[in-house]
């Protein structure tokens, strides 16, 4: 990360979201700080959900640590280990360590797919799931819950770094904000999900499924309205001052 005196010595800083920037000058930086939100492609369209037998829940973790898959499968294993008609894919970056891989579970209905996935088999692999659970520690901006809201998925996250928490509706994760348990991995205090709400919130979207998918599937075309790259892009470069 660029140091203080980096950071103070540019003229401008662009973050993906609010709490970044908010962090930005809680650290004493005295640089403008601006937010620039990302987008999402015309490729995540609307699907309508609902009951079909079994309940899929999905978390995709890019790589880190602080996405808290391991908090998603205890969770998942504590609720539903084993009911047949409850799955969770756990998707991992191919990348990631050896010591997360051999992470293993006595659960059939628990599925860990360790592999690169092209764009489109991003978008099925979201088609085919019910209910994204991210209890992330914090992001830059994170794709991974919009791109699901804009399909309509019912996503269930932390949202203190979210900037479009107002779309995750009732499954906002309670958290607190402290040192993150990956010693050496960060630096700072990060957002940290409760574990009794996390199991709470999964508990209610199993419960109450034919509920929540009509209200994400209902403002899956608000979300993309808002979000959508061209719009984005565009509210920054009507703001740029070219001299």
């Amino acid at each position: 990360f660029p140091s203080h005196d980096t950071m103070n010595r540019a003229d401008e800083i662009w973050v993906g979201n609010n709490f970044a920037a908010e962090s930005v000058v809680n650290s004493g930086v005295k640089t403008p700080t601006y937010v620039f939100e990302h987008g999402i492609d015309d490729m995540w369209k609307p699907k309508k959900r609902g009951l079909n037998g079994k309940i899929r829940f999905l978390h995709v973790d890019s790589g880190s640590p602080r996405k808290r898959a391991d908090m998603v499968e205890e969770a998942f294993i504590t609720l539903f280990g084993n009911n047949p008609n409850a799955e969770l894919t756990l998707r991992y970056h191919s990348h990631e360590s050896s010591s997360n891989k051999g992470l293993s579970s006595l659960f059939s209905n628990v599925t860990k797919i360790w592999k690169t996935l092209s764009q489109e088999e991003m978008v099925e692999l979201f088609y085919n799931h019910d209910v994204l659970v991210y209890p992330s520690e914090g992001e830059g901006f994170g794709f991974i819950p919009l791109q699901a809201l804009a399909t309509g998925m019912p996503v269930i996250s932390t949202g203190r770094w979210c900037s479009y928490e107002k779309y995750l509706g009732d499954n906002v994760i309670e958290s607190t904000i402290g040192p993150t348990r990956y010693t050496g991995y960060f630096e700072g205090e990060v957002v940290l999900a409760d574990f009794d709400s996390l199991m709470y919130l999964m508990s209610k979207v199993y419960n109450n499924i034919d509920d929540e998918c009509e209200y994400y599937f209902n403002q899956a075309q608000d979300v993309y309205d808002e979000y959508n790259w061209q719009k984005r892009c565009n509210y920054m470069l009507d703001n740029l001052l070219i001299v």
